[in-house]
């Protein structure tokens, strides 16, 4: 008798266990989620497309994460079909704003690489119009969300639209005074400019210590990026730029200089960088997934970022004049940093 329900309690604890196992499909999901979350944009892309092919898919979930994925490698038109895909799959009010957001959200970030490449290009402007109307028929369905209120803002200050722009922006702090998009907000109603100048792609980098970097974590602070590798030999000689560089303002808190070391092992840069006394934050970035959101391809290339994490410097290769610019450069942008308050 102990026997048989010892066996009882064994199969009911077996089939509960069993219960509780992911589904593939919740396999998949996760799978796609913690790659776009590394920033492994092309391995996301493909778990999403498996995950919707699974038994029990939300494949409408699917499709958002595909154009989301394809947005960050810059595949902009691929993720608008799938945006398109998904809007027909969306059945309630609040799916349909989800997927007007991303497909804004998108047309941003197109007209910004856009901008970036060519500041006259022609496309800019009917880019620009796409995301206005996107996002203005999202909050049409969720007028209470502060991050469209936002992402609108965005696209009206990129159409010269000022005043409807700070009407926005606005209802973006009205909405969320200490959300994730206060402190931009802010900015673009005290400095309009902030909206139409080159904010950085996001990105995502894990030192060997442990700490991880983003655009979101550095917000606040002006960064210097210097990417580089030891084989490049006027990488080599930038060393003692970078020395002097880090020397000047290792003590100011508003301040940070990231290498990011691309093209060879982890091993040759950490090896480099140690016995050449490259004390500040290292970056291996082996996938070029950092290099290539900064559309850098010419080494060493700097790049400076302002406190609100837009581009306001991009200087390639080493002259004798490098390190005098960086550092007043640098000391402009820190002077110009608006001082930590509790209200950002």
């Amino acid at each position: 008798m102990k026997r048989a329900l010892i066996l009882l309690l064994v199969v009911g604890v077996a089939c509960g266990a069993a219960a509780q196992a992911p589904s593939p499909y919740d396999s998949a999901l996760a799978a796609a989620r913690a790659a776009m979350a590394q920033q492994r944009y092309n391995e996301a892309r493909k778990e999403y497309s498996r995950a919707a092919k699974l038994p029990g898919a939300d494949v409408l979930v699917c499709e958002m994460g595909m154009a989301d994925a394809d947005g960050m490698q810059g595949s902009f038109g691929r993720g608008q079909k799938e945006c398109t895909a998904a809007l027909r799959l969306a059945t309630s009010p609040a799916q349909r704003s989800a997927v007007l957001a991303l497909a804004g959200a998108l047309d941003l970030k197109q007209a910004a690489a856009e901008q970036w490449r060519d500041a006259f290009s022609k496309h800019i402007p009917g880019l620009l119009a796409a995301a206005d109307s996107n996002l203005r028929a999202a909050l049409a369905l969720a007028p209470g969300d502060p991050v469209l209120h936002f992402d609108l803002a965005t696209a009206l200050l990129r159409e010269g639209r000022l005043a409807q722009a700070d009407a926005q922006a606005q209802a973006c702090l009205r909405l969320a005074p200490q959300g994730p998009m206060s402190a931009l907000a802010r900015g673009y109603l005290t400095d309009p400019d902030l909206g139409l100048a080159n904010r950085a792609p996001d990105f995502h980098a894990v030192l060997s210590d442990g700490t991880q970097l983003s655009l979101q974590t550095l917000a606040g602070k002006v960064v210097l990026l210097d990417f580089w590798g030891s084989w490049c030999p006027p990488c080599r000689e930038s060393v003692s730029t970078l020395q002097a560089v880090w020397h000047h303002f290792a003590n100011q808190p508003g301040f940070v200089l990231l290498s990011v070391d691309s093209h060879e092992s982890r091993a040759a840069g950490a090896g480099f960088a140690a016995a050449h006394k490259m004390t500040w934050p290292q970056y291996w970035d082996g996938d070029g997934q950092v290099q290539r959101a900064f559309g850098v391809y010419a080494y060493p290339t700097f790049i400076l970022l302002d406190s609100h994490g837009v581009m306001r410097g991009r200087w390639a290769g080493e002259s004798i004049s490098t390190g005098a610019v960086l550092e007043y450069r640098i000391k402009d942008w820190l002077a110009r940093a608006p001082a930590p308050s509790r209200n950002r």
